[in-house]
């Protein structure tokens, strides 16, 4: 979120958007062979992500991502 940022994979990793307001979550998962396949529910700080049994998402409560 929002709609229309870019991802430019190069080294260094760039995430690109423009306006007033960002929410830009960032995940990253190292191995070999097939890249893992994420799927995401919920827009903006009500987002959750989950890959297998990993699940991300944020704690308004406190305030960070848990």
């Amino acid at each position: 979120s929002p709609k229309g940022a870019r991802i430019n994979a190069a080294d260094p990793l760039q995430i690109e958007t423009k306006g007033s307001d960002a929410d830009l979550w960032v995940v990253m998962f190292t191995g070999q062979g097939v890249p893992p396949r994420a799927t995401i529910k919920g827009e903006g700080l009500d987002s959750v992500w989950q890959l297998g049994k990993t699940t991300v998402r944020f704690n308004a409560k406190v305030g960070q991502l848990e």
